[in-house]
């Protein structure tokens, strides 16, 4: 995580692998854009993001991720989705949220 305090742009480390850039409001609320990426390096992923909240202690958010076929082999040769929602503590001081 990069974020300059006072500051509404961040960027969200995403396992190593991606930057993504965000926006946060003063009540903690944030969204981060779209992102495109390539899953089992073969299949063409698109995530996106809903109800992100950052509070004292860390932050929730969810990842949609539409992909353009199943990763699971045997599977039907067709889109799938995959919903999850990241938790992250927070390492250091606490957040600070107007």
């Amino acid at each position: 995580m990069r974020h300059t305090a006072g500051a509404s742009d961040f960027v969200l480390g995403d396992h190593g692998t991606r930057e993504l850039p965000g926006t946060v409001r003063t009540d903690g609320a944030f969204d981060l854009r779209p992102a495109s990426s390539l899953v089992m390096e073969t299949i063409t992923a698109t995530d996106t993001f809903e109800d992100g909240r950052f509070t004292a202690t860390g932050f929730t958010v969810r990842d949609t991720t539409a992909l353009a076929r199943s990763p699971i082999g045997g599977a039907a040769d067709v889109p799938c989705r995959v919903v999850a929602t990241w938790e992250a503590a927070k390492r250091g001081a606490p957040n600070v949220i107007p």
